[in-house]
């Protein structure tokens, strides 16, 4: 009988311990998670420097701070190899309401008039990414040589959720910020011409 038992704990004491998954300590699971941001924020950089990405916009930002959200389907930042798109298409949702609501046309400086929307479009000149730094977000800098004319200057900042805030500088020194998450033409949901 006791070599019966001996051996039922023999077969079962391993398999209760193979059975129990070992708890992460609570600087192991920090130690994790930095890894995880290291390799989105890799990859995230990866996507930046192949300078093919869209940002879907959803907070549009003015030069006062106030904060206005919009459907990232009509509005987005696009960079495609040597081209870029901004499209914000601000006043064809919020026009009306601005005007009612006594504010001006005038969002980050950008004169909006009787117009939909802003489109920059042109080529890019200068396009710098800056040295990833771990738990910090990428940065990238640039300007765009507007087929309008006139340059305009971007600066951008893309954490390694892919939540990016943008900042653009028109040939008047007039400044647009917004947010939005940053995809992959493969991944986005807006339908843009490349």
């Amino acid at each position: 009988m006791k070599t019966s038992y001996l051996l039922l704990l023999l077969v079962l004491f391993p398999l209760t311990i193979l059975g129990q998954e070992k708890e992460l300590t609570r600087k192991e699971k920090k130690a994790l998670k930095a890894k995880e941001s290291e390799a989105k924020l890799h990859a995230i950089y990866i996507l930046i420097d192949s300078r093919h990405f869209i940002i879907e916009i959803v907070t549009v930002i003015s030069e006062s701070g106030d904060t206005y959200r919009v459907e990232a389907a009509n509005n987005f930042f696009a960079i495609d190899s040597l081209n870029s798109n901004l499209q914000l298409s601000y006043m064809a949702s919020h026009g009306s309401n601005e005007k009612a609501a006594g504010r001006s046309d005038n969002l980050g400086g950008i004169n909006y008039g009787d117009k939909t929307g802003i489109t920059i479009n042109g080529t890019i000149d200068k396009y710098e990414i800056a040295e990833i730094k771990p738990g910090k977000p990428i940065r990238l800098t640039g300007s765009i040589n507007n087929i309008t004319g006139g340059n305009s200057q971007f600066s951008m900042a893309v954490s390694s959720s892919g939540k990016a805030n943008v900042t653009i500088t028109d040939k008047f020194g007039k400044r647009t910020s917004f947010e939005g998450k940053i995809y992959s033409f493969e991944e986005t949901s807006i339908f843009w011409r490349r």
